[in-house]
């Protein structure tokens, strides 16, 4: 792992996500760009609001399973402010999918949709988990639970994907699914 120290805030970059984007350009370089490009713009949304909150950035991770922005202070915001922050990357993807589908851009569009949706997911370590924390932490267990279903599915989704459209996913999406469902495990 790479770090660099930014304006008061580790930058990491694994060789993981260098190996992913690799592996996935070789035959959709043009989808694994514009995943990046709105990938990159969600997570700025993120880091708006949370500078418009006062949150203090500590880390911005480039890893095998995406970039995580972490701040020092989101969990010190009352309830609403930490939901701006989780939902705010998503908000941004949304309108944009609906404004690429609006224009007849229908791919660009359904990428957008798709970060949406998937980050949506309740998985403690995407933004829909955190959501789902900021609404139901007195239920840790619930939580858990739902999480690791949801992996479970992710992960079966995807494995059922390939065997019926083999070529249709890419190896960095597999490789990428199966490291949030290890990491579910894991974690």
């Amino acid at each position: 792992m790479i770090t660099l120290r930014l304006f008061d805030a580790n930058i990491q970059v694994s060789f993981g996500f260098f190996f992913l984007i690799a592996v996935n350009t070789v035959t959709t370089h043009r989808i694994t760009l514009l995943c990046l490009l709105f990938c990159v713009l969600h997570e700025l949304a993120h880091l708006c609001v949370m500078r418009h909150l006062g949150v203090s950035v500590s880390s911005v991770k480039l890893y095998g399973g995406g970039i995580k922005i972490s701040g020092e202070d989101v969990g010190l915001l009352a309830k609403c402010g930490r939901m701006a922050v989780y939902l705010s990357g998503c908000i941004l993807n949304a309108m944009l999918g609906a404004s690429f589908l609006t224009m007849g851009y229908a791919d660009i569009g359904a990428i957008n949709l798709f970060i949406a949706a998937f980050n949506l997911l309740p998985v403690s370590y995407f933004d829909g988990g955190k959501v789902a924390e900021c609404l139901l932490g007195a239920y840790p267990r619930l939580l858990r639970v739902m999480s690791g279903i949801s992996a479970l599915l992710i992960f079966s989704a995807a494995i059922l994907a390939a065997l019926v459209s083999p070529g249709e996913l890419s190896p960095s999406s597999l490789l990428t699914l199966l490291f949030v469902f290890l990491s579910e495990l894991v974690g």
